[in-house]
């Protein structure tokens, strides 16, 4: 078996005459052992990515970039409640017999989050689940408190954990993450459980622009422990989206299931890859949703949340935009708010 890799344009002499000949020394090769430093497609990388697919033809390995601090450490970062650390970032033009969308190619991250909550008083819900305490806001009479370390929760990791290349839109994870050996959530899983005193290991691929990788950051939003912004290649430009802050006002309790407070507003013309229609502008609004009730609340945003803007010729109830999916924390699909907890 012959293994060409590499590309290059030549432009061949022409001939003086027809029995005249020109040397080409432009083109050449070298016979080399296939992955001499065993540094791609080995067992290691096999056992997280890849598993028994055959190299080249199912899976198709660019680049390995081993991240290290100058400390030969992990490039980690950290909020109030866990620490992720980044430990190598793979790129593939070809992965799981699948080739990236065009002009993009896959990239894997090898990662690990530790629960750094301390022990406090929990409160455990009929479903053995343990949250703080603190967060309800009516008396913890009725239920059962206890001593321990709440479990970190990320509920949805779609909505909430994004990477960033060249500083530009977030980019959530693919579905082709559970197609690999060890991913980070189960399959058809979105949240993410950290127990404590323990580590959450494991691989999540994102579909990127096919360009040299200038700057590559780690995104997590999180509204209860503090948002989480991790520069991985490069300097970070920016962190969360900034958008206009609104004065601040209290909650507005819709009902007795649950209040609304608007943060901020902003308008733009194009979110991510996609641009608003002609005449037409994204209308963002950051808001926070507060369960108020003792027991599991769902919501559906696209039947209960609608944006209302009046006019000369009537009011327009305009509904959530599908694009809402595509924003750090964006409330389209369903929700499930815990007792006392805000999204």
């Amino acid at each position: 078996m012959i293994v060409a890799v590499g590309e290059k344009s030549v432009d061949f002499p022409l001939l003086k005459a027809k029995t005249s000949t020109e040397k080409v020394t432009d083109i050449s090769y070298e016979i080399t052992p296939f992955d001499t430093n065993k540094e791609s497609y080995n067992i290691t990388n096999a056992k997280k990515i890849y598993g028994e697919d055959t190299p080249l033809k199912d899976v198709q390995l660019s680049k390995i970039i081993p991240l290290r601090d100058d400390n030969n450490r992990s490039v980690s970062g950290e909020n109030r409640a866990v620490k992720i650390d980044i430990h190598t970032a793979y790129l593939f033009d070809r992965l799981k017999g699948i080739n990236a969308q065009h002009k993009k190619r896959f990239l894997v991250l090898d990662l690990s989050l530790e629960n750094l909550l301390k022990a406090q008083k929990v409160v455990v819900l009929e479903d053995g689940s343990k949250h703080p305490s603190s967060w309800l806001n009516k008396s913890n009479d009725s239920y059962k408190t206890i001593e321990a370390i709440p479990t970190y929760k990320i509920p949805n990791l779609k909505r909430h954990l994004f990477v960033r290349v060249n500083n530009e839109h977030e980019i959530p994870f693919e579905s082709i993450t559970w197609a690999l050996e060890k991913p980070l959530v189960e399959v058809d899983e979105y949240q993410l459980l950290v127990e404590p005193k323990t580590k959450k290991e494991g691989v999540l691929a994102f579909v990127v622009p096919n360009q040299p990788i200038k700057s590559l950051s780690l995104h997590l939003y999180d509204t209860a422990y503090g948002h989480l912004d991790i520069p991985i290649i490069g300097k970070l430009k920016r962190t969360r989206q900034e958008i206009e802050k609104l004065p601040q006002k209290g909650f507005t309790k819709l009902g007795e299931n649950f209040a609304l407070k608007i943060e901020s507003e902003v308008l733009q013309e194009q979110i991510g890859e996609t641009k608003a229609k002609e005449e037409a502008i994204f209308n963002i609004l950051d808001i926070t949703l507060e369960s108020k009730v003792n027991a599991l609340l769902k919501i559906d945003p696209t039947k209960r949340i609608f944006l209302k803007i009046q006019s000369k010729k009537g009011d327009y109830i305009i509904p959530t935009h599908p694009i809402t999916t595509a924003l750090p924390m964006g409330l389209y699909k369903n929700i499930a708010l815990t007792p006392g907890s805000k999204n």
